[in-house]
């Protein structure tokens, strides 16, 4: 799994990284595209939009990550719920 926060957006985002039997490793482009941060994989240097989870340019273009949901919530309330949590 990759957690991303868009610090544009104000998002965090989630996705499963295998894209075939591939498990991609990202790091942060330092590129905008449509207002958002972009990723690439350091397996092909491809360009990715996390807000959707596509492959924008490079050799995986057009391959898409399956997004996993997620919640943005106060720590305070997190440990409300799960008091145990270190």
């Amino acid at each position: 799994m990759a957690v991303v926060w868009d610090p544009i957006a104000g998002l965090p985002i989630a996705f499963e990284r295998k894209v075939g039997d591939r498990i991609l490793e990202f790091g942060v482009a330092g590129l905008i595209y449509q207002s958002h941060c972009l990723l690439y994989d350091r397996e092909t240097e491809s360009l990715w939009l996390p807000q959707k989870g596509l492959a924008i340019a490079g050799p995986l273009a057009g391959q898409k990550l399956k997004r996993i949901a997620l919640r943005k919530e106060p720590l305070a309330a997190w440990l409300e719920e799960h008091p145990r949590t270190r």
